[in-house]
């Protein structure tokens, strides 16, 4: 049961990080009854991270050199850690393993199972002050990524796996209900393999665009009620690559590459007055437009994964390679 476990989420986990992936996939993947685990995700299995959710110390004058344009200053760090959480680790970055709950300073993210911390976990949210209230919206669901809130709030959607029958589903929770799988039995397989999926975006409160494996080189888009559970075809199935990329979006905005610094995984603020990204060197800084200034975010040199903004700016989620640190970008811990 454990190789099939990591062969389906190797498999789908490529699906997930982006439909360029998915011959890489098929390659590896095969009838799930025979499963072969692909070398280069083979996970090694270490103790779950232990959560600090005490307020980190004094953030250090950053000493980093960015490659950065002479336009904008290096100053010392304006933001205060507040927060550590446990996480997941995922093999390589990317979006959907955190996401911020509209309306709310609540924080939506992937927790360790208790016997392993690789690929999947349970689903929890954290909020209060110092983001120390915790509450978990499942349990013993493998939650593998793809976490998207409702435009209301009230719902939150999610790509999860179901180790019984080695494939991937979508699933819903609204408010502390259970979770309500949308694509029970059969209806989870897509194709031949472990069927990986994608959530697009909430079309409604109610209607949710989901993307599936339909075969080789082959995706199909559905149209989820996520209120009556039906499920209907959008369209005829496409080539892969013809589709809208997956996981959760991020603000990505045009700008002129001559007049900032060399950036990558660079994630706008709400307002487009900040940017987070990462140097030539994978180390995270923040960048204002207005001020023409830029710091360094101090993360113990830690990898980082994934970034995501509060809709008000005010906060910062980065997740690292097992944890998530949350910053205030408007606190001087200095």
């Amino acid at each position: 049961m454990r190789i099939k476990l990591w062969v389906g989420l190797a498999a789908g986990l490529l699906f997930l990080g982006g439909c360029d992936t998915i011959n890489g996939f098929l390659n590896y993947s095969v009838q799930p009854s025979t499963p072969t685990l692909a070398p280069s995700l083979a996970p090694s299995i270490s103790p779950s991270p232990t959560p600090n959710l005490t307020p980190a110390g004094p953030t250090p004058t950053p000493t980093l050199t960015p490659q950065a344009t002479p336009d904008y200053r290096v100053i010392p760090a304006q933001a205060c850690p507040l927060a550590t959480l446990p996480a997941i680790r995922a093999g390589s970055p990317e979006n959907g393993l955190v996401a911020w709950k509209p309306g709310s300073d609540s924080l939506a993210f992937v927790i360790p199972l208790s016997d392993q911390d690789w690929y999947v976990g349970d689903l929890e949210v954290a909020s209060g002050k110092d983001f120390s209230q915790t509450a978990a919206l499942t349990s013993g669901v493998q939650v593998a990524g793809g976490l998207t809130w409702s435009p209301d709030g009230s719902t939150i959607a999610f790509i999860a796996y179901r180790t019984e029958d080695a494939v991937y589903t979508v699933m819903v929770v609204r408010g502390r209900a259970a979770a309500v799988d949308l694509f029970p039995g059969q209806a989870a397989h897509t194709d031949n393999y472990s069927s990986p999926k994608q959530i697009i975006q909430w079309l409604t409160a109610d209607h949710l665009s989901v993307n599936a494996t339909c075969g080789v080189d082959c995706n199909q888009l559905f149209d989820v009620n996520v209120t009556d559970g039906v499920v209907t075809k959008t369209g005829d199935p496409a080539r892969q690559g013809t589709l809208v990329p997956a996981a959760v979006a991020t603000d990505q905005r045009a700008y002129d590459p001559k007049h900032f610094p060399a950036m990558s995984s660079q994630v706008w603020s709400p307002d487009g007055s900040q940017i987070a990204y990462l140097d030539g060197s994978g180390n995270p800084w923040l960048l204002s437009v207005k001020d023409l200034t830029q710091y360094a975010l101090n993360v113990n040199n830690a990898q980082v994964m994934e970034m995501a903004w509060f809709p008000d700016g005010k906060l910062l989620a980065i997740r690292l390679d097992g944890s998530v640190e949350i910053f205030n970008m408007e606190m001087n811990c200095g």
